[in-house]
């Protein structure tokens, strides 16, 4: 900012002095001293757009509107006053002007993107479900770190019973931002919401199909996610009764013994499936560690070195440890 307010004659400190009162939330003092500063320098935009603010922040909507109407007689090609004007007359319930002033401020700043977000708002709470899904989406397209975006696009996927999409749309939000509270609320819910209608139809798929063996296992996964452990466990041993062959149930009801501490009824499961299939390594791996907590040290390593091979064949994978270090069950030497 230069040193005066642009064709007037008010300094940068005196300006300063204006701008501390509005950060500390003193804002019928803030408003007392533009006003004082008006009557010398009644062009200043900046003195404006301060008593405009202080108004708005005091809910005095109809005089914080008439200062932005100032401003943008004063200078027409500010998109800002327009933004905020839309602010203020959505809190008012004047939807149609409050679009009307968020449409002219992107008409001055095609690149606007918290007017985006909000247009979109206003749009969403239309049930204008497209016209927001355009505007959501632009301003991600603008600043694709935009949380509320996202979560907005969360919040009408919602609406149109997408659940598998909310659920990507809030994981985004959280990624951008961990903390972001009503991101996190909503996940919560509509995770636990989402499992449960999944839950729902793999019963329905099990009274159809009684002997599908993959029915038991999936809603087995579904409800150990719901910490409903001990009905898991049983949904796994029925699709190993239907299926012995079945290498995710038996190495996740494995995992559900090792958890509670049962670790030779763990291991057991993970040797019968190996004897039959002994390509799974993260089967293998888990035998390994399982082995090597028993004090079975050449049986885990065993186990344990299939993965590393596993790993050093597969590019895609990242190798995590030196390739010499395999141990072939000798005696004495480390590793």
């Amino acid at each position: 900012m230069n040193q005066t307010d642009k064709g007037n004659s008010i300094t940068k400190a005196e300006l300063e002095v204006i701008m501390n009162m509005y950060r500390q939330q003193r804002y019928d003092a803030c408003i007392k001293a533009v006003k004082s500063k008006l009557k010398k320098t009644p062009n200043s935009l900046h003195l404006l757009n301060y008593q405009a603010m202080a108004y708005s922040a005091l809910k005095r909507d109809k005089e914080a509107l008439l200062s932005y109407r100032k401003i943008i007689k004063k200078d027409p090609t500010l998109a800002g006053p327009y933004y905020n004007m839309g602010i203020i007359l959505k809190r008012n319930g004047r939807i149609e002007e409050a679009i009307d002033s968020y449409k002219k401020a992107l008409s001055l700043k095609p690149d606007y993107v918290q007017v985006y977000n909000n247009l979109g708002v206003l749009y969403k709470d239309s049930e204008k479900y497209e016209n927001a899904i355009k505007m959501f989406t632009k301003a991600k397209e603008l600043q694709p770190d935009h949380q509320n975006s996202y979560y907005n696009l969360a919040l009408i996927k919602k609406e149109q019973g997408q659940s598998d999409k909310v659920i990507e749309l809030l994981l985004k939000v959280l990624d951008l931002n961990p903390e972001h509270k009503d991101a996190k609320d909503l996940f919560k819910k509509h995770f636990r919401l989402n499992l449960h209608n999944k839950l729902r139809r793999i019963d329905e798929a099990i009274k159809v199909d009684p002997k599908n063996a993959n029915n038991y296992h999936n809603s087995a996964v579904l409800l150990k996610k719901l910490d409903r452990t001990d009905e898991a466990e049983e949904n796994y041993k029925k699709a190993i009764s239907l299926d012995p062959k079945h290498v995710g149930s038996s190495h996740n009801l494995a995992l559900i013994y090792k958890q509670r501490g049962q670790i030779n009824e763990a291991l057991t499961l993970a040797k019968n499936i190996l004897e039959f299939d002994t390509s799974d390594p993260k089967l293998n791996y888990s035998a390994g560690i399982w082995n090597l907590q028993l004090g079975h040290w050449i049986a885990g390593w065993k186990y344990y070195e299939y993965r590393w091979k596993v790993w050093a064949k597969d590019k895609k994978e990242k190798w995590p440890f030196p390739k010499k270090y395999f141990w072939k069950g000798e005696r004495g030497k480390r590793v």
